[in-house]
């Protein structure tokens, strides 16, 4: 099925979702803002490119999401979890949190400007609307792992993750769940399966009843 080729002036507006092709893409163009990128979620869309590509907005069938009351604990996860000298910092320092999954993310075998600048700016326009929310895993000073997205009614989308030692992306998506599940959050949306993380409970449901979760 052709996508759909959006404008870039006017206010954003998306095709409905279950308009998606078979890989899941809905349409190109439009703008990197956070107005458009808000939109996108609470249409159940997201944007995913490479910095050389023009804008592409997703809505796969089926959707990856992670239920809170699915979560499991790994082991080597549940160590990391109990020590008592590890900081959550719960909605701070997003500039520097961004920063460093744009070292993690932008190297091979991604693009070096996979996680562009205009993302960012993006993502740091978007945090001053208050939907943006993050973690921080922290000891001495010294960030271990992270996660960001934007929470709109009762989906969490999840943008990017990070660690500088292993587990500890597992361990700030247990704790960001855990913690947004506390302000209505029914689900995580990890949009596709992309492996970035061990499996913590991660569930396959169509889109659909993801659609019926906004």
């Amino acid at each position: 099925m052709p996508y759909f080729e959006l404008p870039s002036a006017g206010p954003p507006s998306f095709p409905p979702a279950h308009f998606a092709d078979q890989e899941g893409l809905l349409a190109t163009g439009g703008e990197l803002t956070a107005e458009w990128l808000l939109a996108a979620y609470q249409a159940g869309i997201y944007l995913w490119c490479s910095p050389m590509e023009p804008l592409y907005w997703w809505s796969p069938d089926p959707r990856i999401v992670l239920f809170p009351e699915d979560i499991h604990i790994p082991g080597p996860v549940r160590a990391l979890q109990n020590d008592e000298s590890l900081q959550k910092r719960f909605n701070a320092e997003l500039p520097r949190l961004i920063k460093l999954c744009e070292e993690q993310w932008n190297q091979p075998p991604m693009s070096r400007e996979w996680l562009s600048g205009a993302f960012a700016q993006a993502y740091l326009e978007l945090g001053k609307t208050g939907v943006v929310r993050s973690i921080i895993l922290q000891k001495n000073g010294e960030i271990l792992g992270g996660a960001f997205g934007a929470l709109h009614g009762r989906v969490f989308s999840c943008e990017y993750v990070c660690e500088n030692q292993s587990g500890y992306a597992e361990l700030a998506l247990i704790e960001l769940s855990r913690k947004l599940s506390t302000e209505g959050m029914v689900c995580m949306d990890l949009h596709k399966d992309t492996s970035a993380t061990d499996d913590i409970g991660y569930r396959e449901i169509s889109k659909n009843e993801f659609l019926s979760l906004l």
